[in-house]
């Protein structure tokens, strides 16, 4: 790849209208991080390594309302995002974690996009979340099955930074 081609994952999940997009490596999470929108929800695991998934969602993620989603039924109820399509992302997540993938359970948090930082001096791929009380954990045991069906839609596709940019100035219009 030339140095300003990146690669990503994109997955179509269960609902059509959401789609799920995840860095490659820690350069292109940088990215991802850099250009993704107040919409998206993203997806770590915690205190282990993992990709870096995006779920992008309908609307801006307000955090207060954010902040009082405790159950998988809240997504749903609160923010009108099909508890199916929370469970996919969490189950990617812990499958591309090498130490999350091979635990029983391995915690995953899940912070709106608004809620996340790329601190200037520190390594690739690493984000600071600026507020841990718009920050929801889950407890994420293996679904092999439905990992699988959301791993059989995905596509590898290279992209240049500027088609990240345009993207962003394309929502922004």
């Amino acid at each position: 790849l030339l140095s300003e081609e990146k690669m990503h994952y994109f997955f179509k999940s269960s609902d059509p209208s959401y789609d799920i997009i995840m860095g490659i490596d820690a350069e292109e999470n940088d990215l991802l991080a850099k250009y993704s929108f107040p919409e998206d929800l993203f997806f770590h695991a915690e205190n282990v390594s993992s990709a870096h998934v995006y779920l992008r969602t309908k609307e801006s993620l307000d955090l207060n309302t954010f902040k009082t989603i405790k159950t998988w039924e809240d997504f749903e109820e609160k923010l009108d995002i099909p508890k199916i399509v929370i469970k996919e992302c969490l189950q990617l997540c812990k499958y591309n974690s090498i130490q999350g993938s091979k635990m029983d359970k391995c915690k995953i948090f899940i912070t709106p996009w608004i809620n996340i930082e790329k601190n200037p001096g520190t390594n690739a791929g690493t984000i600071h979340v600026k507020k841990d009380k718009y920050k929801m954990i889950f407890e994420v045991k293996k679904k092999n099955k439905l990992r699988k069906q959301v791993e059989k839609t995905k596509t590898k596709e290279v992209v240049k930074e500027k088609w990240y940019k345009k993207q962003k100035e394309n929502r922004n219009k």
